[in-house]
């Protein structure tokens, strides 16, 4: 029998965080609520002592991940090399008296600095970092900095990025996931910002369990053994993941996607070739 495949969107980490904090448990974990992963599970298991510690590490920031791979030999991300700019330029106000202006009795006798707007494509990317628990701490950091260096590359050449996070679980008969927008294309990347979805274990061992012992999506019991399966394991090669998720419809058409496994075994150069994205 073919897998069903639902997915859910949601436009920011606060609408997720919100809608799973709020919501009742569903049919399939509701009879095991005094033994939920997303509460129970391990620091062993999750990288956190418990739910909470994972929301504090959600709203400052994964620091310690961060500078992980900022201080990676191998990394080449910076992120104070994207600044916004602005230009000086002169007006009838600002901060500063142009004096040879004000001299000749010119009206714009005043320095302030304009910003550039410049027009630019936008670029919405979708990224997995679903992994099975063998995967090193060091090849996360790896695949999540090459994601950030993607995002940072094209940045610089002027467009602008929209970044998702997404998770895809699987059982014999669904197929179920969910998207979080966690950079708008309005946005300039902030690290420390999505450094929490992109680096830690917690995000999905807490956050992502918590989605599903509450979203109406699930329907098959076979989830509560192990909470599922990645998608990694039902569609082995990443092109054939984006093929998939286009098909079912979940993927859309103007969106780039890849995932931890992708990501980490290629660099930024690499995965924008291999994304479609050049």
């Amino acid at each position: 029998m073919e897998k069903t495949f639902t997915f859910e969107k949601f436009d920011s980490l606060a609408s997720f965080i919100g809608s799973i904090s709020s919501r009742p448990l569903n049919s399939v974990y509701s009879p095991y609520k005094n033994c939920l992963s997303s509460e129970e599970g391990t620091r062993s298991f999750t990288g956190t002592a418990s739910y909470g510690e994972s929301l504090d590490l959600l709203a400052k920031g994964y620091q310690k991940g961060l500078d992980n791979m900022l201080s990676s030999s191998h990394g080449r991300v910076n992120p104070r090399s994207y600044a916004s700019k602005s230009i000086p330029t002169s007006g009838p106000t600002g901060y500063a008296p142009i004096v040879a202006n004000a001299i000749v009795g010119l009206p714009n006798s005043m320095a302030y600095k304009k910003s550039i707007v410049r027009k630019s494509k936008v670029v919405r990317i979708w990224y997995n970092p679903t992994m099975d628990n063998k995967v090193s701490t060091e090849n996360v950091t790896k695949a999540g900095r090459n994601v950030l260096d993607v995002i940072m590359t094209l940045e610089k050449q002027g467009y602008r990025v929209e970044l998702d996070v997404i998770n895809l679980v699987c059982s014999s008969k669904q197929v179920v996931g969910y998207s979080v927008k966690v950079k708008t294309d309005r946005q300039p990347v902030n690290p420390l910002k999505i450094s929490y979805p992109l680096l830690h274990a917690s995000w999905l061992r807490r956050q992502g369990f918590k989605w599903m012992e509450t979203t109406s999506l699930i329907t098959d019991k076979d989830f509560v053994v192990g909470y599922g399966h990645a998608f990694h394991f039902d569609c082995k090669d990443c092109d054939k993941r984006r093929e998939v998720l286009r098909a079912k419809g979940i993927l859309p058409g103007n969106c780039f996607y890849t995932d931890f496994y992708e990501a980490s075994r290629n660099d930024p150069e690499q995965l924008i070739q291999l994304m479609g994205l050049r």
